[in-house]
C-alpha cells in the first residue's frame, strides 16, 4: 500500500540543484483543471509540489494525498497540509481521518514551512491568477515508520483539499497552530483517480513541445516568469523536512499544458 521510500533526503537536495540532469524519475502528475487544481510526486526524491487557481478570494487550505483511495476515513496514513497564504505560512501535522479542519488539535507536528508559497503565473487559457509551492516531504513521509504514507501520489490519487477565505491562523512558540477559523471554504474532493507519469525531458525541445511533461531544466528554458515560482529560502521546525530547493518548484511548470492539451482533445 504505502510507495517506496529508497532516496534519503541529501540526495533529493543534490538531485533538485541540477536542472539538467538526465537521470530518469517516476515522477506522479494528475490536474484537475476543472477546478484550477494541478499536482506532481517525484517518488525517487520523494518531492511534492501543487499549483491551484488564487483569484477567488482564499486565503487559506487544508489538503490531504493519497497514492489511492479518498483519504476521509483514514486517520493513520496521511499527513494533513495546512496552507496560510497571509503569512506564507505551511504547516504539516497527522491527519486524524476526520470530514473537517481539526486534526491540528490533536495530531502530531510534523513540520512548520516559511515562506513556500509563490506566484504560479497565470492560467494558459483561462487567465486567471495562480500559486503554487513545492516541498521535500522525505522528513514527513518517513516521520512516523513505514506504514505512514505521509504525502504521495501512485498510479492512483486521493485528494481532499478545502480552501477556505477569511481564514485566521494562530500559532504556538513552537510553530504549531493553536486555532484556525474561517468564514467560508470550497472543495475538491476525490479518490482513485489516475495519474501519469512522466521522467526525464529534453531540456533542449522547445516549450511547446515540451508542454506534456514535468519540466528538470533550468528557468531560462522555460520563458513565461513567474510559472517558475520557486519556494528557495524557506525554513522549517517543529521536525519536518526543510521545503525543496527551488528547482523542485519545477515540478509544475507543465502541469498546465496537460490542461490545455486535455480541452483541446475535447474540442
Amino acid at each position: 500500500m504505502t510507495m517506496s521510500k529508497t532516496i534519503a533526503a541529501a540526495a533529493t537536495i543534490a538531485a533538485a540543484v541540477s536542472f539538467t540532469s538526465a537521470a530518469s524519475a517516476s515522477i506522479f502528475t494528475i490536474d484537475y483543471h476543472d477546478t484550477g487544481v494541478w499536482q506532481a510526486y517525484d517518488a525517487d526524491n520523494e518531492a511534492y509540489a501543487m499549483k491551484f487557481r488564487s483569484d477567488q478570494g482564499k486565503d487559506g487550505f487544508w489538503l490531504v494525498v493519497t497514492d489511492g483511495a479518498n483519504p476521509k476515513g483514514d486517520g493513520t496514513t496521511n499527513a494533513i497540509l495546512y496552507g496560510d497564504l497571509a503569512n506564507n505560512k505551511l504547516t504539516a501535522y497527522t491527519y486524524n481521518g476526520e470530514n473537517n479542519s481539526n486534526s491540528y488539535e490533536a495530531g502530531t507536528l510534523l513540520g512548520t514551512y516559511e515562506n513556500v508559497f509563490s506566484s504560479g503565473g497565470t492560467h494558459p487559457t483561462y487567465g486567471y491568477d495562480m500559486t503554487m509551492f513545492s516541498l521535500d516531504v522525505s522528513g514527513i513521509n518517513n516521520a512516523l515508520g513505514a506504514d505512514f504514507d505521509g504525502v504521495t501520489l501512485g498510479e492512483q490519487a486521493g485528494i481532499w483539499f478545502h480552501q477556505s477565505d477569511g481564514s485566521q491562523f494562530t500559532y504556538g512558540a513552537d510553530g504549531s497552530i493553536t486555532d484556525y477559523s474561517f468564514t467560508s471554504q470550497m472543495f475538491l474532493d476525490g479518490g482513485g483517480d489516475a495519474t501519469r507519469v512522466h521522467a526525464a525531458v529534453d531540456c533542449s525541445a522547445g516549450e511547446t513541445a515540451r508542454q506534456n511533461y514535468l519540466d528538470s531544466c533550468g528557468s531560462s528554458e522555460i520563458g513565461g516568469g513567474g510559472v517558475v515560482g520557486s519556494s528557495s529560502g524557506g525554513t522549517s521546525s517543529g521536525g519536518g523536512s526543510v521545503p525543496a530547493p527551488g528547482g523542485l518548484a519545477l515540478l509544475l511548470v507543465g502541469l498546465a499544458g496537460l490542461g490545455r492539451m486535455r480541452l483541446r482533445n475535447k474540442a
